[in-house]
């Protein structure tokens, strides 16, 4: 265990990186030595906009797995980005910890997460205001972390987020915009997701579809809502009979779809005149 000392020279370092290159190494460098870190990445989310990476250090299969679903679309189905988009301040974050109720049943959770194979995921949420905010994520294959680590990595989270603040708090200014085309897709699937079902579903299925498309399970649905389990399964099945579907898998393919499907300048529930579309 390092002692006071060692972690003063440690976070001056950090300091003295402040606005130069060498910050993202020195503000990494004590959570690699608190913990083992297997998967490293670095992104800023911003409103209006897709995730932009700042950072990588990830395993080659993780890597084209993270750039084909994550960054092109997967990550509205993120918890870090849920918890950010709903607030949640900066801190350190674990997966675990902040996943919907039963996440881990879900199709979102089965095609990213557990494909991933990381055993515990983890990350620094620092709030840069603006509508922006970094993601410090990290985590381990091998096993979970122990109490002790996640002990000492809560810990070090003050200085952690207080660096990155002060580093990249401007950064949401300074940063070069989305391409065109990155916001327009961001802001379909945004757009196609808080609108899905309203041309066909009652407001309550619709509300429960849209819950499902970010990943709630029954359980978790009901906890927002404020409902009992068994009213959203009632609901949830007559959004199945409605759609001609039979699971949560087959809603994403339809949500996905739909959404390639809908006409250019189409805003709203993407599966109007979907079901209507000419057979090829």
């Amino acid at each position: 265990m390092l002692q006071l000392h060692d972690w003063m020279l440690l976070f001056s370092s950090t300091v003295r990186n402040i606005d130069t290159g060498g910050f993202i190494q020195s503000i990494t460098r004590p959570l690699k030595m608190l913990v083992p870190v297997e998967n490293l990445v670095i992104m800023m989310f911003r409103e209006n906009a897709p995730p932009t990476v700042l950072h990588d250090a990830l395993h080659e299969r993780e890597h084209e797995m993270f750039y084909r679903q994550y960054m092109k679309g997967g990550y509205l189905f993120s918890p870090y980005y849920h918890a950010w988009r709903h607030d949640a301040g900066s801190g350190l974050y674990r997966m675990l910890e902040i996943m919907p109720e039963d996440f881990a049943d879900t199709d979102a959770y089965r095609n990213y997460y557990l494909q991933n194979g990381l055993m515990d995921d983890m990350g620094y949420l620092i709030d840069l205001e603006e509508d922006a905010a970094i993601l410090i994520g990290f985590g381990i294959y091998s096993r979970e972390y122990t109490a002790d680590e996640l002990t000492s990595l809560r810990e070090i989270e003050p200085m952690i987020t207080a660096c990155g603040y002060r580093h990249w708090h401007r950064m949401g200014k300074l940063m070069p915009d989305s391409s065109n085309l990155e916001r327009q897709i961001h802001q379909k699937l945004e757009g196609a997701i808080d609108n899905f079902g309203d041309s066909i579903l009652s407001n309550r299925e619709a509300e429960i579809a849209q819950l499902l498309l970010r990943g709630h399970t029954t359980k978790s649905a009901a906890g927002k809502l404020n409902i009992a389990p068994g009213t959203v399964k009632n609901h949830r099945n007559n959004i199945y009979f409605k759609l001609d579907i039979n699971s949560q898998s087959e809603l994403f393919s339809l949500f996905i779809q739909s959404v390639i499907h809908t006409q250019p300048g189409q805003a709203g529930d993407p599966l109007t005149g979907f079901f209507d579309r000419p057979a090829h």
